[in-house]
């Protein structure tokens, strides 16, 4: 009697039947959307206007000024040209350093609000890919359905100030296999990687770009897709050959110590291929399905 009965509220069932549960993904590796910086130039009127449109960055004292320079440079070096690889490497190695010295910039204004309307592309999009072995309509179907929030966090160098923010990616090919959604902790005074990307924001908003410690340590480490809720396993699809994930429980013991249970397995292809009508196949001569 010391408490009141609570007044338990539930959605589907998440409340009751799951109070926690998450999905494990590693990293398999790390791409990055620009060319490495410091690379030969494909002709001496790119690298000129690169130095202008530095210089116009380095003399701005205002978001609309630097608003404008972003999306100019976008403009000027961004679209499709028949000049060959060679000069699309160079302007797309051109974008990653003028936008690098934006947000060296951004930092130095000591601008609080950095949001306008006007930009042809966010300030912060991350520049790095995590492939991660899951698929998003498999293991966390909301998220693209009903565009459910779900937690993502790195495992590892959690201890370390944040290098930069990456976009977690499926191994699927659909365009909607990505999950990067992070939320920027309300504080008065921003607090930004060290690659100058806010990892908090005034008043607080949903950005994206999950922070990560040291961007070269992220191949075979893990992330956590959390707070997945109750149905997610029900709902999970057979999404190209990748079935049910195996189950693993973990609990606290009462002296305190840890205790991991392996529930099932996960699906194996023999039985996917079974559900799409390949009826006839001899796995014992395929070593995908026989071990």
């Amino acid at each position: 009697d010391k408490h009141p009965a609570p007044n338990i509220m539930i959605e589907s069932g998440r409340g009751i039947t799951a109070s926690a549960a998450l999905v494990i993904v590693e990293a398999l590796e790390v791409r990055s959307v620009f060319p490495v910086s410091g690379g030969n130039y494909f002709s001496e009127t790119a690298e000129v206007k690169e130095e202008e449109y530095l210089e116009r960055i380095r003399k701005v004292t205002e978001l609309t000024e630097l608003v404008d320079i972003w999306n100019k440079f976008h403009s000027h070096f961004g679209g499709m040209t028949l000049a060959g690889l060679g000069a699309i490497f160079e302007r797309e190695m051109i974008v990653g350093v003028l936008e690098r010295a934006t947000r060296e910039k951004l930092v130095t204004l000591g601008i609080q609000s950095f949001a306008s309307e006007k930009q042809v592309r966010s300030f912060w999009h991350p520049e790095h890919i995590v492939v991660g072995n899951f698929s998003v309509f498999n293991s966390i179907a909301d998220y693209v359905l009903v565009q459910q929030h779900l937690p993502v966090v790195p495992i590892s160098n959690l201890h370390v100030h944040p290098e930069t923010t990456v976009r977690l990616v499926d191994i699927t090919c659909d365009s909607d296999g990505e999950i990067s959604h992070f939320y920027l902790q309300n504080t008065d005074k921003v607090w930004f990687t060290k690659d100058k990307r806010p990892l908090t924001m005034p008043g607080g908003k949903m950005g994206d770009g999950i922070p990560v410690g040291i961007l070269d340590e992220l191949p075979g480490s893990h992330f956590i897709l959390a707070l997945v809720g109750a149905y997610q396993d029900a709902i999970e699809m057979d999404h190209n050959l990748l079935g049910d994930l195996p189950d693993v429980e973990l609990r606290l013991r009462e002296d305190n110590t840890w205790g991991i249970t392996w529930i099932t397995g996960a699906e194996s292809i023999e039985h996917l291929l079974r559900d799409v009508g390949y009826a006839d196949i001899n796995v014992d001569e395929d070593p995908y399905m026989n071990s």
